[in-house]
């Protein structure tokens, strides 16, 4: 419970400056300019005002401190609008009262706040709890969008004839002209690099795929060595191959190491057909 809103706090400080020095106890005409946290405290209504009175009496300080803590709207860190706005109408107002003096080495102090200011607190805190909810709760939408966009990018690029002809140093260059064409995609990825090695990645595996199920298939040498019969050159020899192969794999073209391979064992089967 703060101190009630009807009460003045700056009248509250003149109030037990008064009292105190009536109590015999001197009271510091300035306020410390520091000091140490206090190593015990006391707030209002918890310890009223006659009690902290009575306490004080009792245990003697040399000094007691009285202060009257003015409120600093620019110290309020927040965006709302409305919590601005309610802070600039309490700017310079007493949101605090406190009485400090030392005990044994200890530092003791007696606080009463404003109403007002515990509710401004509370606001603020609620405030930026939301804040926080809404960023999380974007950040969330942005990585779903992202996923999204970089499935649909991914699907449409692996999928593109073009980009599954393209031989491997050509396939980034592919890649960026799909990516061009669709920027509301594009425009989500958050990693384009990571995303770019990762359709790299995926279409070096699907070659390999095709690679391992070609070389495993007697059939596709046939349907090579079909293709290469009365060719001479060794260039067309090859392009022919690597044509035929191709068309095997789905549009992939696969590596110039494998058309090499099965175009030895095509040539070989075609000798064993004399």
């Amino acid at each position: 419970m703060a101190w009630d809103d009807d009460d003045d706090l700056a009248e509250l400080a003149l109030s037990l400056r008064a009292q105190i020095a009536e109590a015999g106890l001197r009271v510091s005409p300035v306020a410390p300019s520091s000091h140490r946290s206090p190593d015990v405290f006391f707030v209002h209504p918890d310890v009223p005002i006659d009690a902290l009175v009575e306490m004080l009496v009792a245990l003697q300080p040399a000094m007691v401190f009285v202060t009257a803590e003015p409120f600093d709207q620019d110290e309020v860190n927040s965006e709302d609008e409305r919590i601005r706005a309610s802070a600039a109408s309490r700017s310079d107002d007493v949101f605090r009262v406190s009485v400090t003096w030392p005990s044994d080495g200890l530092l003791l102090t007696w606080f009463a706040t404003a109403g007002w200011h515990d509710e401004l607190t509370s606001e603020i805190e609620i405030a930026a709890y939301q804040a926080r909810g809404l960023d999380e709760v974007e950040r969330e939408l942005r990585f779903e969008r992202a996923r999204s966009a970089s499935g649909e990018l991914m699907a449409l690029i692996l999928g593109s004839p073009e980009f599954r002809a393209a031989t491997t140093n050509r396939r980034t260059a592919q890649m960026k002209l799909i990516t061009g064409a669709n920027p509301s995609l594009a425009d989500e990825i958050l990693f384009q690099r990571d995303f770019e090695a990762r359709a790299r990645a995926n279409a070096a595996t699907e070659v390999a795929r095709w690679e391992q199920q070609l070389a495993a298939d007697d059939s596709a040498v046939v349907r090579v060595a079909e293709e290469i019969l009365g060719l001479r050159t060794q260039r067309d020899l090859k392009a022919r191959a690597a044509d035929a192969l191709r068309e095997m794999a789905d549009g992939w073209s696969l590596t110039e190491g494998f058309v090499d391979l099965m175009l030895s064992r095509a040539k070989e089967h075609n000798r064993h057909r004399r």
